[in-house]
């Protein structure tokens, strides 16, 4: 069990001037607390038995509250500011050989030792938590390999318009041995900097979080988030595992073709209902195209990809977690891939890609609900008791749903009366 966290806070939160009225932001106000106290509660809720606290900007004040609390800490004080990898390498003497790490401006209710687990099974040197983001454009974007290795970290380009919008939330774990010391002159940035410049030299690992983490370090982001999130951080959580060909778009055959996405209109004013209400929605998909050689995984990859952007044009956020199944039993296609072509456990109406959220993720059974437009998706709901949702496409078993009396959703209004009964 992981018992240390390292809080950065060191900053002077000129993006929040308004609010912090000369304060360190982590001492912004939050509801009749701050936010440090929050950041204090939610470690202490996840097992955290001792802070160390990476302190610049008018520490002495930090240290005053810090003082009415009952929390094991210690701190270190920067004599000048180095930036957030400086403010670690000087605390490397107060810390453990591994730890969490949060920023001060950050609100959230992840996971922390379900995250540390993760980081300990792919014995990572460092373990950042990611989420899709729905500000790509002045977010770090981050690409994973097939093995959750960290391969770029870079901001947005036109050239790589068909990067996952998968962003760094400031959330992450670390050993102690990693920190080297550097020769510097001017300020070092953990991610921009350290991590960036280490990618081929250390193992750094990433996994998708659908968790509620939040920085609020902008007047926006502080007021947006502020209001309202008590609603967003409470769990279980109620949970759309959401086909895609034939329900969120049009069902293209056996192409993946990123010019022709056309999105089911009623599915979009359905997700940003769901949206509304802080549901977690995750994309669950087979892609037998991929063992039978029609396109390959990364056609895949760059038209969910291009999926999440169009979402994001359409004012909406983007999924929370996608899973998809390439592969296919039937043998005999030409060019097809011969590992594939086996009789797996993830393709639908199989278990395999809820299952596979439900190990990455904190999901409560009894919070599922499915939409799909197949026979397939109505099967997987059922081995979960779950509600489903029919969306009718040329896929749609008619005769079949006719029978067991199940009526495709064809208005909005119908939809939500039939949900909240």
């Amino acid at each position: 069990m992981l018992e240390q966290a390292v809080i950065i806070a060191g900053g002077k939160g000129t993006r929040l001037k308004n609010v912090t009225n000369e304060k360190p932001k982590i001492l912004v106000p939050l509801e009749n607390k701050t936010l440090l106290d929050y950041q204090i509660e939610y470690l202490k809720n996840n097992g955290i038995k001792k802070i160390h606290f990476c302190l610049g900007y008018k520490y002495e004040q930090i240290l005053s509250h810090l003082a009415s609390t009952d929390i094991k800490y210690t701190y270190s004080v920067e004599d000048r500011p180095l930036g957030t990898y400086g403010a670690l390498l000087n605390a490397k003497d107060f810390l453990d050989e591994s730890f969490f790490i949060l920023y001060g401006d950050i609100l959230t209710n992840f996971d922390i030792q379900q995250g540390y687990r993760s980081f300990v099974d792919r014995n990572s040197d460092i373990h950042l938590i990611l989420r899709y983001t729905n500000h790509p454009e002045d977010s770090d974007l981050v690409n994973l390999n097939s093995k959750n290795r960290v391969t770029s970290i870079s901001r947005m380009h036109k050239n790589k318009e068909f990067m996952m919008p998968i962003g760094n939330t400031s959330l992450l774990f670390s050993n102690k041995k990693v920190l080297k010391k550097v020769n510097f002159e001017k300020k070092l940035d953990l991610f921009k900097d350290f991590i960036k410049d280490n990618l081929t030299n250390l193992n750094i690992t990433g996994a998708i979080s659908v968790d509620y983490i939040r920085d609020i370090g902008t007047q926006e982001r502080y007021d947006i988030e502020t209001s309202r999130y008590k609603e967003k951080i409470n769990k279980p959580y109620k949970v759309v595992f959401l086909d895609r060909d034939g329900t969120l778009i049009e069902d293209q055959g056996n192409e993946n073709n990123i010019k022709k996405i056309k999105f089911n209109s009623l599915l979009l004013e359905i997700l940003k209902y769901f949206q509304s209400r802080s549901y977690k929605i995750i994309l669950i998909s087979n892609q037998p195209g991929i063992a039978k050689g029609f396109f390959t995984r990364e056609d895949v990859d760059r038209f969910n990809a291009t999926l999440q952007y169009k979402l994001i044009d359409n004012h909406l956020d983007p999924l929370d977690d996608i899973f998809i199944c390439p592969h296919h039993p039937e043998k005999g296609f030409k060019g097809e891939n011969k590992e594939l072509k086996i009789a797996c456990n993830c393709r639908k109406p199989n278990i395999g890609l809820v299952e596979a959220a439900l190990s990455m993720h904190s999901l409560d059974r009894k919070n599922f609900l499915f939409m799909g437009d197949t026979k397939r998706d109505y099967e997987l709901s059922k081995k979960f008791n779950a509600p489903f949702y029919l969306i009718k496409s040329n896929l749609t078993e008619e005769e079949y749903f006719k029978q067991i009396k199940i009526e495709p959703v064809t208005l909005f209004e119908e939809f939500i009366k039939k949900l909240n009964n």
